[in-house]
This record gives structure tokens, sequence and C-alpha cells, in this order.
């Protein structure tokens, strides 16, 4: 019975990750929308169902630079790859949007070759203005 049980706290996750359609979630944040759905999962049980889920590489993990709170996010075809999955924050509504731009692969390599420093894209936060913003006129 332990075995199903976990499966189906594993399938609780998977889904709250699902629903959120590609957004960044904490762990927190998975855990007030569960509850909310009516779902008994503790926060011990979440946050083992996400180190799990990091670990078979269905999920990503981050921590956006200045932030205390990781990020989990379902990894899926069209969007983060472990390879070159960048993060763009805007600094006025603070979404966090993927950027899977190849061109930033020769940044990458040109920081390898030239200084040594091998970049996590995975962890990578770019900050500035999201284009909703900027035409809204925040900046």
């Amino acid at each position: 019975m332990r075995g199903k049980y976990n499966t189906e706290q594993r399938e609780e996750v998977l889904s709250c990750l699902v629903a959120a359609g590609g957004k960044h979630l904490t762990a927190a944040d998975v855990c007030r929308a569960l509850k909310q759905d009516g779902s008994s999962i503790s926060t011990a049980t979440v946050y083992r169902q996400l180190d799990r889920l990091v670990a078979e590489g269905a999920v990503i993990r981050f921590t956006p630079e200045g932030e205390r709170s990781a990020c989990f996010q379902l990894v899926d075809r069209e969007h983060c790859h472990r390879e070159h999955c960048y993060h763009l924050k805007c600094e006025e509504c603070g979404a966090l949007i993927h950027l899977n731009c190849n061109e930033l692969s020769e940044t990458e390599k040109h920081l390898l070759d030239g200084h040594g420093f091998a970049v996590d894209p995975g962890r990578t936060v770019l900050y500035g203005i999201c284009r909703d913003c900027r035409q809204k006129g925040a900046r």
C-alpha cells in the first residue's frame, strides 16, 4: 500500500505543476495549491516528491538571484531543457519567463573558452523589464 500512496502523492505534485501551465512554483506554492484542492499531503512529502522529480529529470529546480526559495517547473519538450534554459525576471511585475535561446550557447562557449568559466544555464536569471510592462509604460 505504501508504494501506491507515494505514487498518488507524486501524481498530485505532478498534476499541480502541470496545472501551473509552464509557470515556476515554489514548494510553498505547490503546498498551497494542493491544500486548496483538498489534498492532505504534508509539506515534507511535497518537498520529498519534488526532490525525487528533480532527480528523475522530470522537474527543474533553480533559485533566482536574491531569492531564498527554490523554484520548480515541469520539464517538457517545449520549455526548459537542462542544457540551455535561461530565465528572465521582470523587475516590474515579477514574471519569470523561459528563454530557451540557442544564441546564448555562443556566450556560454565564449565564457568557457575565453574565461574558463562554465555557466550553469539552469540557474541563470537575467533581470530587466518584460514586453508587457514596457508596453504599459512601466519603464
